[in-house]
């Protein structure tokens, strides 16, 4: 076998991970979607400061310029879509990391973080993310006893609990100093933590119903 083939083979091997999701075809959309946001960031360090309005009290998000915007709407943006792949295919790893790509790359070409708030949002969603990507992965781990890709669940699952108990330890932590600290101006931010945060909680109950519960009962509820 070729080193070509080899490296072909051992890319779709990484693909089929079930740390990074379920469905190999849809794990390679989330690894293109943080290749997107990665890219996306990276071009806009080339876009020269501009400032979009005289007034930059009317907008909310104090938009600054145009790689702090990147920046700032790549973080709101990658949440959401992080906790949608996590429904969508579980992959505890990569749900976790996608809220992260976009603060890793500000700090990568700035050298230091580009939004106030940024750090503290990105833990609260990869988080939030985990542990959906956790309660699907366990999901498929009950339809699919018999499957040989269910070995070593186990593993996938804790890996998905340390990875969303850090998360969120880290945001709490994150936002508490925050408060302490920032001005009027991320309140917006410190709402959309919270909430996150909240919805977090809300994951490692359904997580305890599902280790407590009776078998039969988390049948029904695991449709």
């Amino acid at each position: 076998m070729s080193r070509d083939s080899g490296s072909v083979l051992s890319s779709f091997s990484l693909l089929s991970s079930l740390y990074l999701g379920l469905r190999q075809r849809r794990t390679l959309v989330g690894v293109g979607l943080v290749i997107a946001l990665f890219g996306s960031l990276v071009l806009a360090t080339f876009v020269p400061e501009f400032v979009l309005t005289d007034d930059e009290q009317r907008f909310e998000l104090w938009v600054f310029n145009g790689f702090q915007g990147a920046v700032l709407f790549a973080t709101l943006l990658a949440g959401p879509l992080a906790i949608v792949y996590a429904l969508w295919n579980g992959g505890v790893v990569l749900s976790a990391v996608i809220p992260a790509v976009s603060v890793l790359t500000g700090h990568l070409v700035a050298g230091h973080g580009v939004v106030t708030i940024d750090l503290t949002l990105a833990f609260a969603a990869g988080g939030c993310a985990g542990v959906v990507a956790t309660v699907r992965t366990w999901q498929f781990a009950e339809r699919a006893v018999d499957n040989p890709r269910s070995l070593g669940l186990s593993r996938v699952l804790f890996a998905g609990i340390a990875l969303s108990v850090a998360g969120f330890s880290l945001s709490a932590l994150s936002l508490w100093q925050l408060v302490q600290t920032a001005g009027a101006h991320v309140t917006i931010g410190v709402w959309v933590t919270s909430g996150l945060l909240l919805a977090t909680l809300c994951g490692y109950l359904v997580v305890c119903v599902l280790v407590v519960v009776p078998e039969r009962i988390r049948a029904l509820a695991l449709w």
